[in-house]
């Protein structure tokens, strides 16, 4: 009985001995070392940034949902990384140059990034992906984008801005997300002060509208030719031009853009009011014309009206009002 004794409190000793052995050694590894998804196992690997964090150093680094593009924010200047290995599992792209890219055309310093793909603003005849954007939030709550475009390392190592997105003022966040109804899919929404909400994907195209005239022929009445340019101050420009006779009347008005989403405003999102009147008329309290049009940026380059209510800018040879008008920008094959 002794030596069962004996035999038994041998086997908890060797066993208490192993269970310690097996402890110590997972003490020697730790959690710090469990290879999370996308980490690089090489002993030595290339460093890379900490994904959504922002910590003590105001490093900030953002993050798409994919994990394809990595944005670090240090001291206002950003930098892109491009995560080769997932650009060629996912997408068939080979040796994708990871970074880092810096981003040139900014209009001052950036204080946050917001990454996603967007099916409905994507850069044309690239590829059979939709190309993540980021888009940038500046100290100064102005906004603008860049394109990631995997195959910028072939060129160089610099990515460009806009110079920024018209109308959008006093934003303080950026968030991806869906749009409420679920048709469009995802977008990047940009926050202001007053808590209002806008959608990115309504101005992509409307980079440059501040520098440009835009014509119009107005196919239903021939011969008559419309001039718009469009101030960032609010102030809109109108000539109409009639080739038979070469008369051109100028006038000179008012807009007002509706962009923040939701029933928060006087007129639907997406929707633009103009007033005006002749130039030489020198009382701007009361304008002789009022029209309100929904709009967007067609095709690149082409600037549409759509008039939804009121006052159109002309009318047919029948005397019925024209009610969409196409907008090029003078330097696509016009001269100013």
């Amino acid at each position: 009985m002794k030596i069962n004794k004996l035999i038994v409190l041998v086997l908890i000793i060797v066993l208490a001995l192993c269970f310690a052995a097996c402890q110590d050694e997972d003490d020697g590894e730790g959690l710090g070392n469990i290879v999370v998804s996308g980490a690089d196992t090489d002993p030595d690997p290339e460093p890379e940034p900490v994904i959504d964090e922002e910590p003590d150093d105001g490093v900030i680094v953002r993050q798409d949902e994919e994990g394809l593009v990595i944005v670090r924010i240090e001291d206002g200047v950003p930098e892109v990384f491009f995560e080769n290995e997932l650009w060629q599992r996912q997408h068939g792209i080979p040796d994708v140059k990871y970074g880092p890219f810096s981003v040139g055309n900014l209009t001052g310093r950036v204080a946050d990034a917001c990454i996603g793909k967007i099916e409905t603003m994507d850069m044309p005849n690239h590829g059979n992906f939709v190309t993540p954007v980021i888009v940038f939030l500046m100290e100064d709550g102005t906004v603008d984008y860049s394109f990631a475009d995997p195959y910028m390392g072939e060129y160089g190592n610099e990515l460009y801005g806009t110079g920024g997105l018209p109308w959008l003022k006093n934003i303080k966040s950026l968030y991806f997300g869906p749009e409420p109804e679920g048709i469009w899919g995802d977008t990047i929404y940009a926050i202001d002060v007053d808590g209002l909400k806008y959608d990115i994907r309504r101005l992509y195209g409307f980079e440059s509208v501040f520098s440009i005239r835009y014509m119009c022929d107005v196919e239903e009445m021939p011969g008559l030719s419309l001039f718009i340019k469009l101030e960032e101050d609010g102030v809109m420009w109108l000539e109409k031009y009639w080739s038979a006779s070469e008369d051109t009347e100028y006038f000179k008005g008012k807009y007002e853009i509706f962009l923040a989403e939701g029933d928060v405003q006087e007129w639907p999102t997406g929707f633009i009011r103009f007033d005006y009147d002749y130039i030489d008329d020198s009382d701007r309290d009361q304008f002789t014309y009022m029209g309100v049009y929904s709009f967007s940026f067609d095709q690149g380059f082409y600037l549409i009206f759509d008039l939804e209510f009121s006052e159109p800018f002309s009318y047919n040879k029948e005397g019925a009002p024209v009610y969409r008008y196409e907008f090029i920008p003078m330097h696509f094959g016009y001269e100013d």
